[in-house]
């Protein structure tokens, strides 16, 4: 008969191999995102709130002129067409507590963002204004069909010839990418999840939370919220696996320099970073 401290020490071993199998992230691709970590990535582009509102045109530009790489934000209309937009709804910075995914394209350009004068761009716009000139860091919001989002989002960036990369907390976006469009880099989105704030089930933030998904999206770099960068299974994998990860969000120069002792890439706003 097997000693039982052989039986509990096995199936400690047993279950340790079989969490570094689900947190190995592959070998990435660290070629594909040298643009990304030649400069930072000013978060839903170099906005203010007077005149360049957080993913406006303007802050775009902005962002370009500056040589930024710029982080965006998805959603797909209830008319099927890709918005640069943050949030689920229009409350924060429209003022109406409507929901954009209940939206055509149409209705949503009615309103403004913030007190500016500048309006939600439609995906394709923002495309054809950075045309290339800087990297572009596309986050799939996870509000509806997240693999629909995916969808549209590939088949808007078809022919599109600058450098871009998608990520989103909902693992099913990337894994997409994966399975769809192998040459485009990707990245899962993560923090350190509570259930009740997220409003997912207590299994689902643990899996979030500890990269548990890398495994079947064998994600090229981590997005992950650089105020946790001592979370457990994040370190570990970062240590272990020398993974490219990307903090977000940066909102000061100490702050920056706390980010760069384990970050590979730097999404920032609030403040221009120092060379």
């Amino acid at each position: 008969m097997i000693p039982l401290i052989i039986c509990i020490s096995a199936f400690i071993i047993l279950n340790f191999i079989l969490y570094l199998f689900f947190l190995y992230p592959g070998k990435g691709r660290k070629e594909l995102l040298a643009p990304f970590k030649g400069t930072y990535i000013a978060h839903r582009g170099l906005f203010n709130k007077e005149d360049a509102p957080e993913n406006s045109m303007e802050a775009f530009v902005r962002a370009r002129d500056s040589g930024y790489a710029i982080e965006l934000d998805v959603h797909l209309t209830r008319d099927g067409r890709l918005a640069v937009f943050h949030d689920d709804t229009l409350q924060r910075m429209c003022g109406t507590d409507k929901h954009v995914i209940d939206l055509t394209y149409d209705e949503l350009s009615e309103y403004r963002l913030l007190e500016s004068g500048e309006k939600i761009p439609l995906f394709s716009q923002v495309l054809e204004e950075i045309n290339g000139k800087v990297p572009l860091l596309i986050e799939i919001k996870t509000d509806g069909n997240v693999v629909n989002t995916a969808k549209a989002v590939d088949e808007a960036t078809k022919d599109y010839k600058g450098v871009f990369a998608v990520q989103s907390f909902d693992p099913r976006a990337p894994y997409y990418f994966k399975k769809h469009r192998s040459e485009v880099p990707r990245g899962i989105l993560s923090t350190k999840h509570k259930a009740k704030a997220s409003g997912k089930s207590p299994i689902i933030t643990i899996v979030m939370t500890n990269l548990l998904c890398n495994f079947l999206v064998r994600p090229d770099f981590i997005a992950y919220n650089y105020k946790y960068a001592d979370q457990p299974s994040f370190s570990l994998m970062r240590r272990l696996y020398k993974t490219d990860c990307a903090a977000w969000t940066v909102r000061s120069e100490k702050a920056l320099k706390k980010a760069k002792k384990s970050f590979s890439m730097i999404i920032f706003d609030s403040f221009i970073p120092s060379k």
